[in-house]
């Protein structure tokens, strides 16, 4: 049910893509549009249910058993979307070494999730020429949530590649997920958010920086919430995306300054 959801609004999304590209003529509107519309039907394969199980399928159950954050499964067709807002950067601006990576990283995500480093070594370099542009607090803060996030989705990648054990079955699968779920606590992990929390701010104070605190409070309280099960309504997601969103903000936040290109200043505005 959740499949066909995703397939309708995704056809629906395309769609909507295609005519506002008709109406701009917009060439790489209208391709990003039709490449994700082929991604979302071709890399659409319904989940049979598992055998013996009648409400879980094979997927739910893989996604139940698993404690970390796996990468990016393959068949993300959002990553054609992604692809194409990079292809149109590159047009409409020089083209930079991390175009290329984005749109390799982007396109091979469809398929591989390992290709999603290529992705995050894109969105480090971007960042890196924006911040020669217009630097802040917002850069550093984008390689914490990059390293948050990289730290939490490769050990639960990890994780899924172990093979199950000996007489594994799904009545153990689920009495293993249940005391995952409300009896274990990874205090290692607790204790590395704290760590993270703290210095983020001690440098929200160093530097005056209310955005920062914020996120050290966001961050710390998302780690807490994931890490001890005390809030089953909160969903278990990478909690390095939270610094990831308050480097964002940072960023929006930052007074625009002087266009520096290779370090000389040419006095007109950051566009």
């Amino acid at each position: 049910m959740v499949e066909a959801i995703r397939l309708s609004a995704g056809t629906v999304v395309a769609i909507g893509l295609l005519f506002w590209a008709w109406r701009v003529r917009g060439v790489l509107l209208g391709g990003s549009a039709l490449a994700y519309l082929a991604a979302l039907w071709y890399l659409h394969e319904p989940v049979p249910p598992a055998p013996g199980v009648e409400l879980l399928s094979e997927e739910q159950w893989t996604a139940l058993i698993q404690s970390g954050t796996p990468l990016p499964a393959p068949g993300q067709p959002e990553f054609a979307l992604a692809a194409g807002a990079v292809v149109a950067h590159a047009h409409a601006h020089h083209v930079r070494p991390w175009h290329v990576l984005a749109v390799v990283g982007f396109a091979g995500a469809l398929w591989e999730p390992m290709a999603v480093v290529l992705c995050l070594a894109a969105l480090v370099l971007a960042g890196y020429d924006l911040h020669a542009r217009r630097p802040g607090a917002w850069y550093p803060l984008l390689l914490v949530g990059v390293g948050l996030w990289s730290v939490d989705a490769f050990d639960g990648w990890w994780l899924a590649l172990d093979p199950p054990e000996s007489g594994f079955t799904y009545s153990t699968a689920f009495e293993s997920a249940l005391a995952i779920s409300y009896d274990h606590v990874d205090y290692d992990e607790v204790a590395f958010a704290v760590l993270v929390a703290a210095g983020l701010a001690v440098w929200a104070w160093r530097r005056r920086n209310a955005v920062v605190l914020l996120t050290a409070a966001a961050y710390l309280a998302g780690s807490w919430a994931v890490e001890t099960r005390s809030a089953p309504w909160f969903p278990e997601i990478p909690t390095g995306s939270l610094v990831l969103a308050g480097a964002a903000v940072a960023s929006a936040t930052t007074a625009r300054g002087p266009l520096v290109v290779y370090g000389d200043t040419r006095g007109t505005e950051d566009p």
